[in-house]
Parts: structure tokens; C-alpha cells; sequence
């Protein structure tokens, strides 16, 4: 992140840009796939399964009271998706 000073005496913070890769997951790696009004993120386990923040019958209720981390397979936390797999920088790894 970077802090900028603009001629209005504005600061804005510029975000890094995220690396995100197509390309197979490994267990515990952060994944996501756009589900068009908004990205879907969750972490690989591995064995085909992902754990993920949803509605408990896995629909798209994202303000519901019906949510809850479950665990589905990869294609169904795909719905036919973009896999993309989210590449850490060193910066960010130092910081977990």
C-alpha cells in the first residue's frame, strides 16, 4: 500500500494489485470464482473440498440468516467458474 499526496493535500491510498493464478489448487490454498455481482472466496482442503462462507443449501442468500462456513466439493463451489488461486507476496506472507 502506498500513500499518496496529491496537489489538493488529498492523501490517497494506492492498493497493491493481487496476483491471482489459474491453476490447480493445493490444501490451503485461498481460492476464488466471480459469481458476477460479487467473488466468491474459500479455502482449499484439499480431496476435492473447499470450506466456504454460504447458505446452509448453498445458494446465493449472501444477506441471509441462513449462512454459515460449510464445506462443499470444488465444483460445486465452482458453478462451472474461473478457478483462480490467490499467489502471496513476500510482504504479505510476513505478515500473517
Amino acid at each position: 500500500m502506498n500513500i499518496i499526496k496529491n496537489p489538493t493535500d488529498i492523501l490517497l491510498i494506492e492498493e497493491e494489485e493481487e496476483l491471482w493464478v489459474e491453476k490447480e489448487p493445493k490444501a490451503g490454498d485461498h481460492i476464488k470464482v466471480s459469481r458476477g455481482l460479487y467473488t466468491h472466496h474459500g479455502i482449499f482442503i484439499g480431496y476435492n473440498e473447499v470450506i466456504h462462507f454460504a447458505s446452509k443449501d448453498d445458494s446465493d442468500d449472501i444477506l441471509g440468516d441462513n449462512n454459515e462456513v460449510i464445506s462443499t466439493s470444488l465444483d460445486k463451489f465452482l458453478r462451472g467458474g474461473l478457478l483462480e488461486v490467490k499467489e502471496y507476496t513476500e510482504d504479505e506472507l510476513l505478515k500473517l
